[in-house]
């Protein structure tokens, strides 16, 4: 989750994300945070969450869209917070362009123009208090389906009762025995002036509870302003009433040395928890002195922040105050009062946890949905796609699952347990008619693209499923709703983002164990090698010497390879070489290398014959390739020749196997070099030796 907003100086916007973020964070979301920067960076790093420095003031921001796009990529985001309306507007744009889901969150109320200048309203809307969510819904004309009601938290462990620090006392000059009035804000020209009404009360308070000392905490562009009328009251009364103090990272031990707190929105709730009674007044105008009877309605404009109050006086903040000023009893009923309010509905945990229903309300889809899932035409990547198919399985309960395969793939799915359903398609778009029949038939509400081909993306959207989800770099991004923003080569990684897309999380990235195939699969197995004459006494070892389609530059000589299966003869195993009809010239001459015990079934499997074949056999020597994978799915032990490949991508899972590999400062590569030193350098003898190794074992 990336949350975005203009900066991180103390207001309440910015206090709210910086809460909201540490506590998805512990939640075990992974949370960024992109804005100006300021001055709670601090506490951000504190809790190991990435901070990005993004510009957007309106100059900016086309520039800052940019950077952001860029950013949701770099770091494949899954979901984009925007909490003002500006940031709304970039991280909206942002996210649409990559196709990244997002989220808007409305923490005060606009006037009607803004009804007809805002584009940006996510696939859901956070309001922080039911006066904004009613706003939303009854002036902006927003579905009340999409609107959602979240909460400011409290982080109830930093902001607690206690005692004054002595130091902060004596730092701020006050008297630990005179009535203290703390009031937290921003003083921007919206809300300066209940710090500018505060200051005018302490006459009106000192006449009812003399020495009383009102301390203003906070920073911003009226903060001159309300300096001045703090020295204005201080001259009328002869004393030091009123202190400024600027802005304040310590906000909690402020608050502990205060009797009484005047605030709204997170200030107010702030009070509450640690103890303090406390008067709502904010930019909307005045609420009171908080107790059990207008709880209701204070919450309603959150504490004063929003809809339309009494104006904030400084006689009305005297008369709410001077309760709590001179009655104990009064002051320890409402503290009490306060904090089990704070405790039961405003704390951290309970912001978080609606904030992520509303979150996986924009990502993810309902139990029982359709979904397709488009897989990638080689074996290999077919392979990758098990962990994520069983998380998407153990998502989706009630759910249907089809998988969208070629055919020479189907046996590999068709006794999947995560599978509800195999559809064989030519994604050919003169040829896709039949699939788009079959698929339109399922009536299918979410479409999942592991492949990138523009086949895939005009399949997904001729299939008729509403949310169609794809990679940032795949073809005919138009046909898509949703882009995952992953690139590269497939891995278990990649694919498992696909499925994490839809807030479904993927516990395991392990393929091992998840392949399936059909008994009668085993059945064919067992006659091919007696048709053979592979069948008999000792293990058997397969080899894999083949590598699919334009990926030849990964094979290793085929001299070395029957070196290799004859030693291994020779030790008493029957040794049998697979691969496709097109590697047939390759697998003969390596058999007839290997000699008498020496067998080729190239061509004479399909991949769930293969597979069943792999299952049977006490070890796999191959190259980086689909049969490699498909023998570590089936817990068979593999010695893996990798040399233009990453192994740490693309190798097999799984303890028990052995990677060979030279790690050249030239690999990994994409192949382009004839000599492949990486290959050649790696010897019969290791190879070997590795083999023995794991028959042993």
């Amino acid at each position: 989750m990336l949350h975005v907003l203009p900066w991180l100086n103390y207001g309440g916007v910015e206090t709210y994300v910086v809460k909201l973020a540490t506590a998805l964070a512990r939640r075990g979301h992974r949370v960024a945070v992109a804005s100006s920067g300021g001055l709670l960076e601090g506490e951000l790093a504190r809790e190991g969450i990435p901070h990005h420095r993004l510009h957007l003031a309106r100059w900016h921001a086309p520039a800052a869209v940019v950077r952001l796009v860029r950013l949701i990529e770099r770091e494949h985001v899954g979901l984009v917070c925007a909490h003002n309306w500006t940031s709304g507007a970039v991280g909206y744009l942002a996210a649409r362009w990559t196709g990244v889901p997002f989220v808007f969150t409305v923490h005060g109320l606009r006037g009607p123009l803004q009804r007809y200048l805002v584009f940006y309203w996510g696939r859901r809307v956070i309001a922080v208090s039911p006066q904004s969510r009613d706003h939303l819904i009854q002036r902006f004309g927003l579905p009340p389906e999409r609107v959602r009601l979240g909460v400011i938290g409290v982080d109830v462990d930093r902001f607690c009762p206690g005692p004054a620090e002595p130091d902060l006392l004596a730092g701020l000059g006050l008297d630990p025995q005179a009535p203290t009035v703390v009031h937290v804000s921003r003083f921007s020209h919206s809300k300066a002036g209940v710090a500018m009404a505060l200051a005018a009360a302490a006459r009106e308070l000192e006449r009812e509870a003399p020495g009383t000392q009102v301390v203003l905490v906070g920073s911003g562009p009226r903060l001159d302003q309300v300096r001045v009328r703090a020295e204005q009251a201080n001259r009328e009364l002869g004393r030091q009433a009123v202190i400024c103090t600027g802005g304040r990272g310590n906000v909690e031990a402020v608050l502990r040395a205060a009797t009484a707190v005047v605030g709204t929105a997170t200030v107010a709730l702030e009070g509450m928890a640690t103890g303090k009674p406390v008067v709502a007044a904010g930019k909307a105008g005045m609420v009171g002195l908080l107790t059990p009877e207008n709880l209701t309605q204070a919450a309603q404009v959150n504490f004063g922040d929003h809809g339309a109050l009494p104006p904030v006086t400084s006689s009305g903040l005297a008369a709410a105050l001077q309760p709590v000023l001179v009655d104990a009893a009064e002051r320890e009923r409402l503290a009490r009062f306060g904090r089990e309010v704070v405790l039961k509905h405003y704390t951290t945990e309970r912001m978080a946890e609606l904030a992520e229903e509303v979150c996986q309300e924009a990502t993810g889809v309902a139990d029982s949905a359709r979904v397709l899932v488009f897989h990638l035409n080689q074996v290999g990547d077919l392979v990758f796609s098990l962990p994520a198919l069983r998380a998407l399985r153990q998502g989706l309960p009630q759910g249907r699952i089809i998988s969208v395969v070629p055919p020479h793939l189907a046996p590999l799915l068709e006794c999947s347990p995560y599978v509800d359903k195999v559809v064989c398609a030519d994604r050919r778009w003169q040829k896709m008619g039949p699939a788009v029949r079959a698929l339109r038939a399922e009536q299918p509400e979410v479409a999942l693209g592991f492949s990138q081909s523009p086949g895939t993306s005009l399949l997904m959207f001729r299939s008729g499923a509403r949310r169609r989800v794809g990679y940032v770099d795949s073809h005919l991004p138009s046909m898509l709703t949703q882009r995952v923003p992953w690139r590269g080569i497939p891995t278990t990684r990649k694919l498992a983002a696909m499925v994490e897309a839809l807030a479904i999380p993927v516990p395991s990235l392990s393929y091992q164990g998840l392949l399936t195939v059909a008994a009668e699969r085993y059945q064919r197995a067992q006659r091919l090698l007696e048709q053979e004459g592979a069948a008999g006494e000792g293990p058997l070892v397969v080899l894999g010497p083949g590598a699919s389609g334009r990926r030849g530059y990964k094979t290793w000589d085929e001299d070395k390879f029957a070196q290799v299966g004859r030693a291994l003869a020779a030790d008493g195993t029957r040794v049998v070489v697979v691969g496709t009809q097109s590697e047939q010239p390759v697998a003969e001459a390596i058999a007839r290398g290997v000699g008498e015990r020496g067998r080729s079934l190239a061509g004479k499997t399909d991949v769930g014959t293969l597979a069943a074949l792999l299952a049977g056999a006490a070890l796999f020597v191959g190259v980086d390739s689909g049969p490699m994978h498909v023998a570590a799915a089936m817990q068979v032990p593999v010695v893996a020749l990798f040399g233009p490949t990453d192994p740490e991508l693309t190798g097999p899972q799984g303890e028990q196997h052995q990677v060979i590999r030279r790690g050249l400062t030239c690999s990994p590569c994409k192949g382009g070099c004839e000599e492949r030193p990486c290959l050649a350098q790696i010897t019969v003898e290791e190879v070997l030796a590795s083999s023995r190794k794991a028959l042993e074992r």
